[in-house]
């Protein structure tokens, strides 16, 4: 995730953008027998992540 954060920036934010990631990470192997990852947490995630970086300039998580 560290990745597709530092190439997407904001664009990590989306809804869409969360939806098909939570798929991509729940359906991954590793994820087997655990709670699902659902999009908001993948959302939230990134925005923590860029607050870190610009914490005065950024709105509120877009939900959806």
């Amino acid at each position: 995730m560290e990745s597709l954060f530092n190439e997407g920036g904001e664009a990590t934010l989306s809804p869409e953008f969360c939806h098909d990631l939570a798929k991509k990470f729940n359906c991954s192997i590793s994820r087997a027998e655990k709670f699902p990852v659902n999009w908001e947490q993948v959302q939230s995630w990134f925005y923590e992540k860029l607050q870190e970086i610009h914490p005065k300039f950024l709105p509120p998580p877009i939900m959806d």
